[in-house]
């Protein structure tokens, strides 16, 4: 959408600035303006109202200009019309006061190009003139966090902890829980629906994150730390998740995040409860 966007918004851009005129004069043996910074497609109009003068940017003149152009001395009045349809730098000169200091300069602005701009990034774009804020970036390792419990009680007592094992604060941006209900309705091994934590989440050291379901009892919910409404009925899939979020599911091979840890997994619905060392029945506490 955002490229979209910006596409509009070019087209917008060259459109407006199309219809720009700039106008340089010549004043004894000068031009004014001698510097002008303007867009692809801007006009500029040479005059001239007294004396013999000519615009001279031809490119065997000055080689390096993105094209050339010009017309020959000619005794005013006389004008002289140029629409500028290559970006770069453009010098040009009078050809009789060139050595008198008659000489000029014009800048031509891109196209706006949209893309990251960020030479850190995983995807900078070495074209792109403006920040779209679609650069992405390497993730860190993973810290090592786990399911440390999981409740599934009566109505919707329902809650599950996440547990940070370390002597550090860990932020949860990159973390998120990837979920089916039931059987897995993108096939076996990808997940429905990918949920992030709460904004600016964090685990502090050797404590656990909880995550509980909104109408539990008031004394699930006072140790809340997120609510939310779809937790398991005791035959969906839950896993632990670090990565991106690809936005359409799909495997972790394929979306390029990783798996800490499940509880039950993504493979079907399993009957009357997960196997974990023995069989785990529905509306049971899991440590």
């Amino acid at each position: 959408m955002k490229k979209s966007l910006f596409l509009l918004l070019s087209i917008c851009y060259l459109s407006v600035n199309a219809q720009n005129s700039y106008v340089v004069n010549t004043v004894g043996n000068t031009f004014s303006s001698d510097s002008l910074t303007i867009n692809i497609g801007d006009t500029v109009t040479f005059n001239s109202a007294a004396g013999s003068h000519n615009v001279n940017a031809t490119l065997v003149t000055f080689p390096n200009n993105p094209e050339g152009f010009g017309n020959g001395v000619t005794s005013a009045p006389w004008s002289f019309q140029w629409i500028f349809s290559l970006d770069g730098t453009y010098d040009y000169q009078c050809d009789p006061h060139a050595g008198l200091g008659m000489i000029g300069i014009i800048i031509v602005n891109p196209i706006p190009l949209a893309g990251c701009t960020d030479t850190l990034a995983l995807n900078f774009d070495s074209l792109a003139t403006i920040d779209d804020g679609s650069c992405t970036y390497p993730l860190p390792p993973h810290d090592n966090l786990f399911f440390s419990e999981y409740g599934e009680g009566s109505s919707n007592n329902k809650y599950f902890e996440i547990y940070n094992p370390t002597n550090d604060t860990i932020d949860l941006t990159n973390y998120a829980f990837a979920r089916v209900s039931n059987s897995p309705g993108n096939g076996v091994g990808v997940y429905e629906f990918w949920v992030d934590f709460d904004s600016a989440a964090i685990i502090l050291p050797n404590d656990a994150y909880m995550v509980v379901h909104p109408s539990a009892d008031s004394l699930i919910l006072i140790e809340a730390d997120m609510v939310y409404g779809s937790l398991s009925n005791g035959d969906d899939g839950f896993a632990l998740v670090y990565g991106n979020n690809p936005g359409t599911p799909m495997s972790p091979s394929a979306g390029g995040y990783q798996i800490l840890d499940w509880i039950g997994d993504w493979n079907g619905d399993p009957g009357q409860g997960w196997d974990v060392a023995v069989l785990i029945p529905q509306q049971e506490i899991i440590h």
